[in-house]
């Protein structure tokens, strides 16, 4: 019997250890698309104010810009999040049909939906409203951006941020991973503790819970570490 549970573990270990590689590599793919989007919004958004220098218009041609960014990036989180999603509820799924239980394809689409709706608005309430303060610049004094590449400095700026939305690829895994269970699965918040473990990661490691109680997903923001999160759950089974 202890032989069976070390191999159904080392089994469990291989089949998360490949998870984990499939979103770091979902992850690389998503942070490459989300950059290559803005970059060509910068260089053409760059070109079309070089052409123009009154301050009204120049604000009007931002305002529009800046929705089509915002719905680019939206198409690609659907995307990519929702391939995230799918490695997270992947072998649970493949498992419950071996065992002749089908999960809630609807229920789960709604949880997809709404995660990926979340991730939408924060994408609204942080980056666009930062892209908006950072152009605003550009249209409040045009004679000090008059160039395309010193538009573009200005909004290259904001690069470093676009490419952190990638790690919300983290957080759709462990949301698929959870969705997909029973509502009776113990989970146990794991992680690795040392000076660099957060305060709000800390006092969650080696803690249970079920699914209504578990206080977050790992990397969701709700510890002060935020995508750079290190944790991931077990359930109690694969302890």
């Amino acid at each position: 019997m202890k032989s069976l549970a070390l191999a159904r573990l080392a089994y469990k270990l291989v089949c998360f250890k490949q998870d984990v590689e499939d979103i770091r590599s979902i992850e690389a793919d998503y942070k490459a698309a989300l950059l290559e989007a803005y970059i060509d919004w910068v260089r053409v958004l760059a070109k079309a104010l070089q052409k123009v220098t009154d301050k009204g218009e120049r604000k009007a041609i931002i305002k529009a810009s800046i929705k089509k960014i915002h719905s680019a990036l939206s198409k690609l989180g659907k995307e990519y999040l929702t391939e995230a999603f799918e490695v997270g509820t992947g072998r649970e799924r493949t498992r419950k049909k071996q065992e002749g239980w089908e999960p809630n394809e609807e229920e789960l689409q709604d949880l997809l939906d709404e995660a990926i709706a979340d991730n939408d608005r924060v994408l609204a309430e942080s980056l666009m409203v930062a892209l908006y303060e950072t152009a605003g610049i550009i249209f409040g004094e045009p004679e000090e951006f008059e160039t395309q590449t010193s538009i573009r400095e200005q909004l290259m700026s904001r690069a470093f941020q676009v490419g952190l939305y990638a790690s919300a690829a983290w957080v759709l895994y462990w949301h698929g991973y959870v969705e997909s269970k029973s509502p009776e699965v113990i989970y146990i918040w794991d992680g690795m503790e040392d000076r660099d473990t957060c305060e709000g990661c800390r006092p969650r490691i080696g803690e249970e819970y079920t699914k209504d109680t578990l206080p977050g997903r790992p990397g969701d923001g709700s510890t002060p570490c935020g995508p750079g999160c290190r944790c991931w759950l077990e359930t109690k089974e694969e302890t």
